[in-house]
């Protein structure tokens, strides 16, 4: 009931432009491509930790860094062009595979106090579906034809978390067998899938870029969007950043869409 009731109340949100000003109103479907990336607390990261039940043991510091991660989303927006040169562009997405992987070794309930064992290694990933509003200000800077416009865009995005996270750990071995020690990447050289519920589900950020729009008159409308998202909020907590929390970021995203004319 709740999301029924929060699906409403945005699609609400996304319909009133068009009954606040009579000017022209299009309404559109979009997709969008994105890269996914943690900031602040991410990034380089050396540790040391001693894996239990390893004899003996073994000193080593690694670095953990950041890898690219890519998620897509799904949505409708309404563009109302209030002036010629002005547009409101309220616009709600379905996203998906939004998070964060990066490498190196994270197996918390295996590491206590000492040094670390450097065989266990693999690739961290964090992933989840969000639900997003984005209310967009487009301003027209060119128009090199009567058909084609070049336009800035700002504006403020908020996402909410959808279910619970996952977490993916992929090993990037396959196990050492040692006559000494006995198979000591076990029982993490196979992947591991967890799922836990979110610190906090909404976050709220801005977002900027530029694109270009192609106007087929009574055919419809079509645009093009290189965006950066900034959120502000700590979303979830990695073994990274046990105190801070992860702050998300998506430094670059294509957008497709389609509009036709409803007023």
């Amino acid at each position: 009931m709740i999301k029924r009731q929060l699906m409403a109340g945005l699609l609400l949100l996304l319909i009133t432009p068009a009954s606040l000003f009579a000017v022209n109103v299009h309404v559109g479907i979009r997709g969008e491509g994105a890269i996914t990336r943690g900031y602040g607390n991410i990034g380089l990261y050396t540790f040391n930790g001693v894996f239990a039940g390893v004899t003996p043991e073994v000193v080593a510091v690694r670095s953990t860094n950041q890898m690219v991660q890519f998620s897509g989303a799904l949505g409708v927006f309404t563009q109302v062009d209030i002036t010629d040169w002005y547009s409101l562009v309220p616009e709600v997405m379905f996203a998906f595979n939004r998070g964060l992987t990066y490498a190196g070794n994270y197996m918390k309930s295996s590491i206590v106090d000492g040094p670390d064992h450097p065989e266990l290694t693999g690739e961290m990933r964090y992933s989840w579906m969000a639900f997003n509003f984005n209310l967009i200000n487009q301003f027209t800077v060119v128009r090199p034809t009567e058909m084609v416009s070049v336009h800035l865009l700002g504006g403020l995005s908020t996402s909410v978390i959808l279910g619970r996270v996952k977490e993916q750990f992929n090993p990037d071995f396959a196990g050492v067998a040692d006559a000494t020690q006995g198979n000591i990447n076990m029982p993490y050289n196979e992947a591991n899938t967890r799922f836990f519920t979110p610190d906090k589900r909404f976050d709220v950020g801005i977002m900027a870029g530029f694109g270009a729009q192609v106007d087929f008159g009574n055919a419809g409308r079509l645009s093009v969007d290189f965006r950066s998202t900034w959120y502000f909020l700590p979303q979830i907590k990695t073994y990274l950043s046990p105190d801070n929390g992860v702050r998300m970021s998506l430094p670059f995203s294509l957008t497709l869409g389609y509009s036709v004319k409803v007023m």
